[in-house]
Order: C-alpha cells, then sequence, then structure tokens
C-alpha cells in the first residue's frame, strides 16, 4: 500500500517529480515516509514535511550562492592578480628610488646573488637528461641548434618567444627548428 499511493503520486506529478530538488529531497527515506503519512491524510506529517523542505531547499539555496560566489570570486581575483603583475612587474636591474646622488644600485643587487651567465645554465649534453638508450641515442644524432633550442624549451620551460629573443633567431624558425628536432627524434627512436 506504501509503494502503490507514493507511485500514484509520481504519476500523477510528473513534472514535479522530475524537478531535481524534488527528487534529491525525496532520496531520504525519512522524507519519503513524511510523505507517504501526508499522502494518507496525516496533517501533523504535511505541516512537517512543509518545514522539512522548507529547510531543505533554503540549503540548498545557500551552497548554490555559496558555490557560485566562490567560483565568480576566484575568478575576478585571477585577473586582478594578472592585472598587478602586469602593472607592477618585478623588475631587478631596475635601479633603487633612493634620495642619494650617484647611487645607481639594482634590486638585484640589494637582493644578492651572483649572476649566472645563462649559457651555464643550458645543459650541454642534453642526451644525458634521458633514461632511455633509444631516446638519448636519438637526440645525439641531432645538430647543435636543436639540442640548444630543445633544452632551452623542455628544461628551462622556456617558450618560442622567449628563445627566439635569446637566441636572436624568429619565433617561426624556432618553432621550425623544435619541430623538426621532435620529428628527427621520433624517426630515429622508431628504428
Amino acid at each position: 500500500m506504501k509503494n502503490r499511493s507514493i507511485e500514484e503520486f509520481r504519476k500523477n506529478n510528473p513534472t514535479f517529480m522530475q524537478q531535481p530538488i524534488v527528487r534529491a529531497f525525496l532520496q531520504e527515506e525519512r522524507h519519503l515516509n513524511l510523505l507517504q503519512k501526508h499522502l494518507q491524510g496525516d496533517h501533523q506529517a504535511s505541516i512537517l514535511l512543509d518545514e522539512k523542505f522548507r529547510h531543505y531547499f533554503y540549503r540548498a539555496k545557500i551552497v548554490s550562492y555559496l558555490s557560485n560566489l566562490i567560483h565568480y570570486f576566484s575568478i575576478d581575483y585571477d585577473k586582478r592578480k594578472n592585472v598587478d603583475a602586469q602593472r607592477f612587474p618585478l623588475i631587478l636591474n631596475k635601479p633603487l628610488d633612493n634620495n642619494q646622488e650617484g647611487d645607481n644600485q639594482q634590486l638585484s643587487e640589494v637582493l644578492g646573488g651572483e649572476e649566472v651567465p645563462y649559457d651555464e645554465l643550458v645543459e650541454e649534453n642534453l642526451e644525458d637528461v634521458f633514461t632511455n638508450p633509444t631516446l638519448s641515442k636519438a637526440v645525439r644524432k641531432l645538430t647543435r641548434k636543436q639540442k640548444h633550442v630543445l633544452s632551452l624549451f623542455f628544461i628551462h620551460e622556456l617558450n618560442n618567444k622567449e628563445i627566439a629573443a635569446y637566441l636572436g633567431d624568429s619565433e617561426q624558425n624556432v618553432s621550425n627548428l623544435k619541430t623538426r628536432a621532435l620529428q628527427n627524434i621520433e624517426k630515429y627512436a622508431e628504428k
């Protein structure tokens, strides 16, 4: 009898029962029991069911609101952070704003650390990075410039524009060098 009256209610109210909030509310057994008592004519159960649904709906709205608030706040925060980074970039070789005349001290000097030439950062033996002997052999067969571009791209994580500026070359040439190097590695590795 219990399932039958709830099933009749579902058949008589299909659009109401298809609403996600109603389906989620009725997944709990205690809410189904209250609905069953309401359908049997229990006035106290009707009041309690109404109160429980209002509370459930209110909580769902709060969760939805907070979720949207967090989502849009994080997007706004990222936008503000990016704007600040563009407006106020950290430039280490810019002279500090001192009132002392003749003192052109730079921020990099204040922070300390020795300046390492970029050439020393680049791996001379890119093939030593690979643990796979086939890949290592394939990399050995590349030209010096191809190895240099791959090292800057994969090890030092520079993009094509940065590599082109460093090498004094065009972005298109850097892209072509990288593409040819990867094609050669793939060709040598397949042998």
